[in-house]
C-alpha cells in the first residue's frame, strides 16, 4: 500500500531578542532528517520532508507550515513533528485558569516568541495543531527535545539547557489559535487535565504518540557528541534517539525504542529522564513511524564504485561506526551474492573480509581482500555481514598539576606491559570529553569524574605519585569496560525484538510478585530494602541464551560506574512455546537467589545521596555467551589483570565482550566458531532514598 511520511522538522539555535542561543538544534533536526531519507526505504513508501530552522521558525511560519504540510497526511499516511529547540511557560489568561491551577501555559519558543509583540506557542495551541492533523486519521508522532519550564541556562562543563524564562508579559485571549471552548474540548478527548506532573497533559487530544526528552521538573540537555566531522553538540535525547534507530537491526517498537534512549540518556547526562505518552496505550507497541523504516537486511551488498573503489551499501544511518584513531574498525565476512541465510551464518564458508576504511552517510569504503585462493572480481556484487565493530576508547579530559597529570599518562602508556599503552582510554580534549581527570596539588589527590555532572559523583585517589597514578590509570579503565558495555548493541541483529522480553517484578507486602509496568512504574517501600525479580521470556521456539547484567550508570565517589555480577548468565531458553528463565544474584554467602537488591549505601545515604542509577541489560544470542567476559568489580578497584589465556577460537558475540576488557583480539573473521546473532534489552531504573523509598523505572 503506497503511503507518505509526511514530517516536519523545527530546530531552533539563534532567537529574536534576550533569548540564550543554543548550538545543537538544527544538527539534531538536519541529522534526523538525513537519517529518515535514507533509511525509509519500504515499497511504496514516500518520504516528505520540510525542514524549518532559525529565522524560519516564526510563529505564524510554524503554524502555516504544520497545517499546509502535515495536513496533508491522509488515513494511510504517517505524520511526524520533531521539535528541538528551547521550551518555557507563560501566564495564562484568565479565560485558562480553569485548565491551570498554576496559571500557567506550558510552551514552545519560537524564533521570533521574545521580540517586541511576540508570542510562544501554548500548550493548547499545540493541542489545537495536533488535533487537526489526527482528525484525518494518519500514524501522528510527536517529538520534543526541550523542557517544560525553567529560568536557568547554562550549567557547569559547557552542558547546555534547552529552557527559556518565562515570557513576561500575559497574552491576551485574542492571541491564540483556540478558544476556551475548544480547550475545554480537547481535554475532554485527552488523558486527563494538566498539573505539574504531567504539564502536557492538554496535548493528548486525537490519537497520537509522544516521546519528550525530560520529566517536567527535569531540564534537556545539549552537549557534545561524535557528528560526521569530529564532535558537535547535539541534544542528549536526540543523538541517542538517532543512535538507536541506527544501531538495532530490528523494527522497533515506542516501547523498545524509548527503553534503549532512556538508558543511554541516564547513563550520559544527570537529571534528564525520558518520556513517553500515547494517547491510545496500544499504540505504545506499533513500530517507529508505522514501520517506516524497516529492519536491517540480513546482508548487505559489496561492489565497485566508480569514483570510490570498493564500497558496502551501509554507513552512518545504518549505524556503522567511523574507525578509531587505534585503528579499530568494523570488519566483514564476504559471501558469493547467491550466498543463502545458511551460508551467511557460516563464518568458515566467506570467501574473504572486508576492513571499513572511511564511513559515509549512506555507505562505506572498504578495504577488502579474498581468502587463500579467491579473487575478488570488480565486476562482481557480493553480499557482506558484519563481524565486527570497533569499540572507541573513552575519552578523558586532563586537568591540574602537569606533573601529576604526566605520570598518569605514562602509566597508561605502560598499563599492558613496556611499550603496551592501553587500548581503553585516551586523552581528549574538553568537548569532545566524557569524562575529566583532575589532579589537584593543594589535596594531594586525583579525581575522575563524568563530564556532565557535578562535582558530588566522583572517585578521589589519594597521592600525587606513580603508585596512585597507576591506580588512576586501571580506574579509568574500569569505567571505559563499563561504558563499553552499558552501549553495546548489534546493529546487524535479525532477532526480532519480543523474541525475547525483560519482564521486571517487585515484591509486594504479602510477598507476591507484582508485575511492574517498564515505561512508568513507582514502587513505594515501607520497611526493608528494595528488591526486584527478573524475568527473560523467550516468544520464539528458536533456542535462545540469555545473561542480564545489572550495570550502575552513575553512582558516586568509590561506586562510580559499577558493574554488578551477572545475572542469569548463559540461561536457556529453548523449546517450543513461550519459556522463562529467571536471573538470579549471589547472595552475600554466595547462595543463588531470585531476589535482585537495588540501594543506596548507608554512608552515602547519610551523605547526602540520596537517588542513584541503575541499568538492567539483558543480552540475547543464538549460541552461549559468556558474561564473565564482562565482570568486573566495584570502584575502588585493585587491579586484576586479563587472563593469560583465553580460547583461540570464540564466537562473534564473545569475541567482541572480551574485547570490552582487553581490545587484545584480532579482526581476521576465520578465528570465530560462529557467526551469532545477538541483540539487547536495556531498562533504566532510579532507586531514590528519602525517609520513605521509592523505585521509579
Amino acid at each position: 500500500m503506497s503511503r507518505t511520511i509526511y514530517a516536519l522538522f523545527v530546530g531552533i539555535d539563534d532567537y529574536l531578542g534576550e533569548v540564550n542561543p543554543l548550538n545543537g538544534c538544527v544538527n539534531d533536526v538536519t541529522r534526523m532528517r538525513d537519517l529518515l531519507a535514507a533509511r525509509v526505504t519500504g515499497a511504496g513508501d514516500r518520504f516528505a520532508p520540510r525542514l524549518l530552522v532559525n529565522e524560519q521558525v516564526t510563529r505564524q511560519g510554524l503554524i502555516e507550515a504544520w497545517r499546509g504540510h502535515l495536513g496533508q497526511a491522509g488515513p494511510d499516511d504517517v505524520a511526524l513533528f520533531y521539535y528541538s529547540g528551547h521550551g518555557s511557560q507563560e501566564h495564562a489568561p484568565p479565560e485558562f485558569w480553569d485548565f491551570e491551577p498554576e496559571r500557567m501555559n506550558e510552551t514552545l519558543v519560537c524564533h521570533d516568541s521574545r521580540a517586541a509583540g511576540g508570542w510562544d506557542l501554548a500548550d493548547k495551541e499545540l493541542a489545537q495543531l495536533i488535533s487537526e492533523v489526527a482528525a484525518n486519521g494518519p500514524h501522528f508522532a510527536v517529538i520534543l527535545d526541550c523542557c517544560h519550564s525553567g529560568s536557568g541556562t547554562r550549567t557547569a562543563e559547557e552542558i547546555t539547557v534547552r529552557q527559556e524564562k518565562a515570557h513576561p508579559g500575559v497574552r491576551p485571549i485574542a492571541s491564540y489559535i483556540v478558544t476556551p471552548q475548544q480547550v475545554a474540548a480537547l481535554q475532554g478527548q485527552g488523558s486527563g487535565a494538566a498539573s505539574p506532573a504531567r504539564p502536557w497533559a492538554a496535548i493528548a487530544s486525537g490519537r497520537h504518540i509522544l516521546l519528550a526528552a525530560c520529566r517536567p521538573e527535569q531540564t534537556a540537555k545539549e552537549t557534545w557528541f561524535p557528528g560526521p566531522s569530529g564532535v558537535e553538540k547535539r541534544g542528549a535525547f536526540s543523538f541517542y534517539l538517532q543512535d538507536t534507530l541506527q544501531q538495532t537491526g530490528a523494527a522497533l517498537s515506542y516501547r523498545d525504542l524509548f527503553k534503549r534512549v532512556n538508558a543511554l540518556v541516564q547513563g550520559r547526562v544527570p537529571e534528564q529522564d525520558p518520556q513517553l505518552e500515547a494517547s491510545e496505550p496500544a499504540d505504545l507497541e506499533q513500530p517507529f513511524l508505522g514501520g517506516a523504516i524497516p529492519a536491517a537486511p540480513a546482508a548487505f551488498t559489496l561492489s565497485v564504485n566508480k569514483e570510490l573503489g570498493w564500497v558496502v551499501d551501509a554507513g552512518a544511518v545504518h549505524g556503522i561506526p567511523q574507525p578509531t584513531e587505534s585503528g579499530e574498525t568494523t570488519q566483514f565476512a564476504l559471501f558469493p551474492f547467491d550466498a543463502d541465510l545458511a551460508r551467511l551464518r557460516s563464518l568458515e564458508q566467506a570467501i574473504g573480509q572486508a576492513s571499513v576504511v572511511q564511513v559515509f552517510p549512506g555507505q562505506s569504503l572498504v578495504a577488502p581482500m579474498g581468502r587463500s585462493g579467491v579473487a575478488l572480481s570488480t565486476k562482481t556484487t557480493y553480499k557482506a555481514v558484519v563481524t565486527s565493530t570497533p569499540l572507541p576508547p573513552l575519552a578523558v579530559a586532563f586537568e591540574g598539576d602537569p606533573a601529576a597529570l604526566n605520570l598518569v599518562r605514562r602509566a597508561l602508556a605502560e598499563i599492558n606491559g613496556p611499550g603496551a599503552p592501553s587500548l581503553l582510554v585516551r586523552e581528549g580534549d574538553g568537548p569532545g570529553a566524557e569524562y575529566r581527570l583532575l589532579a589537584d596539588a593543594e589535596s594531594g589527590r586525583y579525581r575522575i569524574r563524568r563530564a556532565a555532572e557535578a562535582l558530588r559523583f566522583a572517585v578521589d585517589t589519594p597521592g600525587l605519585d606513580p603508585d596512585g597514578a597507576r591506580l588512576v590509570a586501571q580506574r579509568l579503565e574500569h569505567i571505559a569496560r563499563w561504558v563499553s558495555t552499558a552501549r553495546l548493541t548489534n546493529p546487524a541483529t535479525e532477532l526480532a525484538r519480543d523474541a525475547v522480553q525483560l519482564e521486571i517484578f517487585a515484591w509486594a507486602d504479602g510477598g507476591e510478585l507484582e508485575l511492574l509496568d517498564i515505561i512508568r512504574a513507582a514502587v513505594r517501600i515501607r520497611t526493608g530494602g528494595w528488591k526486584l525479580a527478573l524475568a527473560a521470556r523467550a516468544n520464539s521456539p528458536l533456542q535462545r541464551h540469555g545473561s542480564a547484567l545489572l550495570l550502575h550508570a552513575a553512582g558516586p565517589d568509590r561506586e562510580l560506574q559499577r558493574l554488578r555480577r551477572p545475572a542469569a548468565q548463559g540461561r536457556r531458553l529453548a523449546g517450543a512455546g513461550r519459556q522463562e528463565a529467571w536471573a538470579k544474584a549471589s547472595s552475600r554467602r554466595g547462595r543463588l537467589r531470585k531476589t535482585i537488591d537495588l540501594y543506596i549505601p548507608d554512608d552515602l545515604w547519610r551523605q547526602g545521596v540520596t537517588e542513584l542509577r541503575d541499568i538492567l541489560k539483558l543480552i540475547v544470542s543464538t549460541d552461549e555467551a559468556d558474561a564473565t567476559l564482562l565482570q568486573q568489580g566495584e570502584l575502588p578497584v585493585t587491579f586484576r589483570p586479563p587472563p593469560a589465556k583465553m580460547p583461540k577460537r570464540l564466537s562473534t558475540l564473545n569475541r567482541l565482550m572480551a574485547r570490552v576488557q582487553t581490545r587484545s583480539y584480532g579482526d581476521d573473521t576465520g578465528s570465530a566458531d560462529a557467526y551469532t546473532d545477538w541483540t539487547t534489552v536495556e531498562v533504566a531504573t532510579t532507586v531514590v532514598r528519602p525517609a520513605e523509598a521509592e523505585i521509579v523505572l
